[in-house]
């Protein structure tokens, strides 16, 4: 259950952005033993947050459902959405940036055309609803740990293949990323098992931070009383 009116609005309309996604509620735990299969404690080593000897806390959203995924072979493209608490041990902690927060996710698992045009298509959507609600917001090219690698060749390359995306506007003074939007290639595919057609399945998803949304909300508009109209319909508020 989300903590108020606004921050559940803004979920249901993130959950609308695909439509046809399957709407999935995984177990809310993750192994260890998964998230060695998918190099989480290499590339995070800071961020793993036990929840006894052998479970921890989910750093994003789609863990949950890639861990159900493991070993599945699939017949036809897969798009799902999910929505849940996120937790992660930050450096430190403002009302930008929290070790609990909620994180709506859209995942796609399908061949490489099929998931580099969803996430395109999904940037894009989130940019005209983020320009509706009157955010000045921007996409932008990103890094992702999982690809970071040694060297600044792998940087860079990231880049020009354009594997991370992210949705920013200004709140309290910086820039803050409200979205993301990644392609994966066949990484779960191939650590996890993950076909399609009989081959390892590429995947991507779209993650959209609700209390970031709330933030950059209020900064625009102040409280909510004082949103214009159109902007209460477009965030699904009556």
């Amino acid at each position: 259950m989300l903590p108020g009116e606004i921050e559940a609005a803004l979920d249901r309309r993130f959950a609308r952005v695909r439509r046809g996604a399957r709407r999935v509620d995984p177990a809310p735990l993750l192994s260890r033993g998964f998230l060695e299969r998918v190099a989480f404690f290499e590339s995070f080593p800071r961020r793993a947050i036990a929840a006894g000897p052998d479970a921890f806390l989910p750093p994003a959203t789609c863990y949950r459902l890639f861990q159900e995924l493991e070993g599945t072979r699939l017949s036809e493209p897969f798009v799902a959405t999910l929505t849940g608490a996120c937790f992660r041990r930050e450096r430190r902690e403002d009302a930008g940036r929290r070790r609990a927060f909620t994180m709506r996710e859209v995942v796609v698992v399908d061949g490489e055309d099929g998931v580099r045009q969803a996430r395109d298509a999904t940037a894009a959507t989130t940019l005209r609803l983020a320009r509706r609600l009157g955010l000045d917001a921007r996409l932008e090219d990103a890094e992702d740990a999982f690809f970071m690698g040694p060297g600044e060749g792998r940087r860079l390359l990231q880049r020009l293949l354009r594997l991370k995306l992210e949705l920013v506007a200004p709140v309290n003074g910086e820039a803050l990323a409200l979205a993301s939007f990644n392609l994966h290639q066949d990484f779960f595919g191939q650590r996890l098992g993950i076909a399609l057609g009989g081959r390892p399945a590429w995947s991507g998803c779209a993650a959209w931070g609700i209390e970031r949304w709330r933030l950059a909300l209020h900064e625009r508009w102040g409280p909510q009383a004082r949103w214009p109209s159109e902007v209460r319909r477009a965030v699904g508020l009556s």
